[in-house]
């Protein structure tokens, strides 16, 4: 397998760029990241937004900004794994990872969300963290380990990756199911 510099893709780099931003230097597939990262805090919001008492017609609106939020993710990720992907030779032989490189970083954004959100609301002066912020950032630790083994499984060959789009299609606003469009 030809060599790719694990540093370069490496957790600690994503992790890096969406705490403390990106450097000028930065690849486009990590830009994509810290975009996806900021796509989906603006989801997580209007998510927030939908747990208050609402209009029926002020819910619906969240409920199609969440929807247009969540189309542009499904972008992002594929976008993610078009920018990383060709930097690895992938043999097609082994056995495929059961997701993306692009699917774990969104993963990867949304814990970074939970961490940040958690330390926020749960944690807001600091001193001993509680069970449940260690709960969560145990889970980002244990995310970012299998980011790195997936990426080591990929240069050695033990696994392959097929970027794969997810497709969820929405009918046309205004139609109902069996509608003809």
């Amino acid at each position: 397998m030809e060599h790719v510099d694990t540093e370069a893709v490496a957790a600690s780099r994503i992790w890096d760029a969406l705490s403390a931003g990106l450097r000028h230097d930065a690849p486009r597939w990590l830009e994509l990241a810290v975009e996806l990262r900021d796509s989906n805090e603006r989801q997580w919001q209007e998510e927030d937004r939908s747990r208050h008492e609402l209009a029926n017609d002020e819910l619906a609106a969240i409920k199609r900004r969440i929807d247009t939020l969540n189309g542009g993710r499904v972008e992002a990720i594929h976008a993610i794994d078009l920018a990383l992907l060709p930097q690895f030779e992938i043999d097609t032989s082994a056995p495929p990872l059961v997701e993306t490189l692009g699917q774990t970083i969104d993963r990867m954004t949304i814990a970074w969300i939970r961490e940040e959100r958690s330390r926020s609301i749960a944690w807001p002066s600091g001193g001993a963290a509680p069970p449940l912020l260690a709960e969560v950032r145990h889970a980002c630790d244990a995310l970012r380990r299998a980011f790195d083994a997936n990426v080591e499984d990929l240069v050695t060959g033990r696994r392959s990756v097929v970027p794969t789009r997810t497709v969820k299609l929405y009918r046309p606003a205004g139609t109902a199911p069996g509608e003809e469009t």
